[in-house]
């Protein structure tokens, strides 16, 4: 017995270097998803960027108020206001970033039930930053359903 325990090698393990490079991508990953939070956190408490947010979100709920509208009536409204109180609430056609009074705060574009997906069928114009050298974005809601952002160079000449 004595003669086959000294005989018998011991077994080392195969070394496995992919175990070090994946520790190291989890830790890279997880640092980058930590700066990505905390981005997001930062900019989400900034007051221009909340307001568009706000603003995108109540703009696709009046988008669907008025798919809904134009599907059940066989073509879209001629106002906004014909939405209310039937497929949407009147608050929701203000844009929080708007410090008006008025009732509705996007610019409404009729368009034919043909149109084209990506005609314009809203557009809100209240989101200028404080900088002057910073571009204003304008969100607008498209006939797909998508929403774009128009960005204007303030530093650009008008004619």
């Amino acid at each position: 017995m004595e003669e086959l325990q000294q005989n018998i090698e011991p077994v080392i393990p195969p070394r496995r270097p992919w175990r070090f490079a994946s520790i190291g991508c989890a830790v890279f990953l997880v640092f980058v998803l930590i700066a990505l939070i905390g981005f997001l956190l930062v900019a989400y408490r900034n007051p221009y960027y909340r307001g568009m947010a706000e603003c995108t979100i109540q703009m696709r709920e009046v988008g669907a108020a008025v798919e809904r509208y134009g599907i059940k009536n066989d073509g879209y409204p001629e106002k906004l206001e014909k939405l209310v109180p039937d497929y949407i609430q009147a608050k929701w056609l203000h844009c929080p970033s708007d410090k008006s009074d008025a009732a509705v705060s996007y610019t409404y574009h009729r368009v034919s039930s043909n149109a084209p997906d990506d005609t314009v069928i809203l557009e809100c114009t209240h989101h200028k930053s404080k900088r002057a050298s910073m571009p204003i974005t304008y969100p607008r809601y498209l006939k797909s359903g998508k929403i774009t952002f128009y960005v204007t160079d303030p530093a650009a000449k008008k004619p």
